[in-house]
């Protein structure tokens, strides 16, 4: 065997090997940067939910690490000015919120009730889930060592679910448990 042929079946084996390595390389880091962009954009959801709530001093770091967000992921480049306005004041439109279709009646006779769509209250103090709840027709019981003034981080029924009228909703309280990008650096 000369040594063309030898190089001939090495160049062979290197290709079945590196080829499938290659493809599925490139595919990982291709499926890891669609999933980074739903990511990304579903905490520049969050954050405008956030900003679209009325701004108050005990909000004043949630606001700032959705404007945070707003400036790393959504592309929309700040100056400083800008961001303190986006923080302290309510300038994102709350018509551009959907809004509830209107109850549906479900059941017949005088087993009749109506179906809700559960609101959004995450990231809102609790009284403001409060009043979010009662709107959309739900029953809202807090915890009693929750204060009006704590957020929401979770809530039960999730947010656009279709539910009985009635029907009671809850609340978990804390910090959004993501980490703001200003912060994920100093994390690692």
């Amino acid at each position: 065997m000369n040594g063309w042929e030898k190089s001939k079946i090495i160049g062979g084996l290197l290709a079945t090997v590196l080829i499938p390595l290659a493809v599925a390389f490139i595919g990982q880091a291709y499926a890891q940067a669609i999933k980074d962009r739903e990511i990304r954009a579903k905490y520049v959801e969050i954050a405008i939910d956030i900003l679209r709530t009325p701004p108050s001093d005990d909000r004043y770091d949630v606001r700032a690490w959705a404007a945070d967000v707003i400036v790393s992921y959504s592309g929309v480049k700040l100056t400083d000015e800008q961001k303190e306005t986006l923080i302290r004041s309510n300038v994102l439109p709350q018509l551009a919120r959907p809004t509830a279709p209107p109850p549906t009646p479900i059941g017949d006779g005088e087993q009749q009730t109506h179906e809700v769509t559960v609101p959004n209250v995450r990231g809102l103090s609790v009284k403001q889930a409060r009043e979010a709840f009662q709107a959309a027709g739900l029953k809202f019981t807090a915890g009693t060592d929750q204060t009006d003034h704590e957020l929401v981080n979770t809530q039960d029924p999730l947010a656009g679910a279709r539910v009985p009228a009635e029907t009671e909703a809850s609340i978990v309280i804390g910090k959004p448990d993501i980490i703001p990008p200003s912060r994920r650096r100093l994390e690692r």
